[in-house]
């Protein structure tokens, strides 16, 4: 078993899904250019605002299936996640529109930008749910072309057709092409699918949407992300989208390292929640080390390009850009951070310790609010930097000694 687990990993499978991730990492970063480059501050930092919002809302509104998808059809088969996480994305979309929509209106944006952020949010549930099911049948290859590189393949055609046509590049526009990209990625997905189910999508009166496993599976699908999301939200409330254009697109390089390492993540998905069953406690932590040895090396060499080369990469943004240099070595070190824990908030979404890491992430995700609020306040983007850098770090710590002391699970390298 081990000698497969090792092929696995210097065989063909990781290295063309490295080669996909790699060729998506730059197209996704050459998106971004291409939007802050043909938009004003104002209007890309509208659009990061807006976007983090859609990424926020999209992962409440799929309320934790999208995990539940991948374990229960992995290990049981089962189609069940699968259709209850459709009937549960459309709830909850439609309960919390209002809510999203003053929100949107407090930032600035208009109506065309609140009604494109809204379509965006359903076409993102659309294609993470089909994306979950073929990840569950092990096609990890094929669901990340489809989800990573062919979206802002898309996508940058559409922004291309505006600039074509001598459209103005506003948030509005922006979001609308990214939709573009994310219905036509989850309308390849879905007519893909090998899995032809004549069951019948299940009454609301058989919908317990107050389930506790999946609550807890909920709360934690949005905490982590939460954590890399919320502050570009506090940010846009309280400084002007000058300054959060400058933040986000500091995100966006740190974005390069986040998005690399979640589909190398995503390789042993699969086989986490598999091991996990048969207790197989040696190969569990087998796989997750090789995995970290990836992910680490990935990781440090792009943050000290990143360190020695930060006015330059953001330069590519625009010269005002520039001078955010210092806020984007804050970043970095979050996220390197994170990369250090390992894939606590995956693992422990597979082996059962949902519950209690979820209250972990909440109780950090609270804390970031205060935080984020009072030192952006009293020293503006770079406060709301190190309260993102403290509650990451807090988080990914305290759920790393949780793995590892109740369910004899090492995320970490060492």
């Amino acid at each position: 078993m081990l000698t497969k687990l090792k092929r696995d990993f210097r065989g063909r499978r990781a290295i063309t899904l490295l080669a996909i991730k790699s060729l998506s990492v730059l197209a996704l970063f050459y998106l971004n250019i291409l939007a802050a480059n043909h938009s004003s501050e104002t209007e890309f930092g509208l659009f990061g605002i807006a976007l983090s919002g859609c990424n926020i809302l999209a992962l409440l509104c799929l309320w934790g299936n999208e995990r539940q998808i991948v374990k229960d059809s992995s290990t049981s088969n089962s189609q069940e996640s699968y259709i209850y996480s459709k009937t549960n994305a459309i709830i909850l979309l439609m309960l919390t529109i209002p809510f999203f929509s003053i929100y949107l209106a407090h930032t600035g944006q208009s109506l065309s930008s609140t009604v494109a952020s809204v379509a965006l949010v359903a076409f993102m549930c659309f294609m993470r749910i089909e994306n979950s099911l073929k990840k569950a049948h092990d096609e990890i290859i094929f669901s990340e072309s489809i989800s990573t590189l062919l979206r802002p393949t898309v996508t940058i055609i559409a922004l291309y057709a505006l600039l074509v046509f001598n459209f103005e590049l506003l948030s509005s526009s922006l979001l609308i092409c990214f939709g573009i990209g994310y219905i036509i990625s989850a309308l390849a997905l879905s007519r893909s699918l090998k899995f032809t189910s004549k069951m019948q999508a299940p009454s609301l009166s058989k919908f317990k949407i107050s389930n506790q496993k999946n609550i807890d599976q909920m709360l934690l699908s949005i905490a982590f992300p939460l954590l890399n999301n919320l502050d570009i939200l506090v940010v846009g409330l309280i400084l002007p989208p000058e300054e959060t254009a400058g933040y986000f697109a500091c995100t966006r390089v740190v974005f390069l390292i986040q998005s690399a390492n979640s589909v190398l993540n995503n390789l042993i998905i699969s086989r986490i929640a598999k091991l996990y069953e048969s207790r197989n406690y040696v190969e569990l932590n087998y796989i997750i080390k090789k995995n970290n040895y990836v992910t680490h090396t990935y990781s440090f060499i792009a943050i000290i390009l990143i360190a020695f080369f930060s006015r330059t990469i953001l330069g590519l943004f625009g010269d005002s850009y520039k001078e955010y240099q210092a806020l984007l070595c804050l970043l970095a070190v979050g996220q390197l951070t994170s990369v250090i824990c390992g894939p606590t908030n995956l693992v422990s979404s597979l082996v059962g310790a949902q519950k209690s890491a979820a209250r972990i992430a909440i109780f950090f995700c609270i804390a970031q609010i205060i935080l984020c609020f009072l030192l952006a306040s009293k020293f503006g983007v770079h406060g709301a930097a190190i309260s993102t850098l403290f509650c990451i770090f807090g988080s990914n710590f305290l759920v790393t000694r949780l793995l590892r002391r109740q369910y004899s699970i090492r995320t970490t390298l060492f």
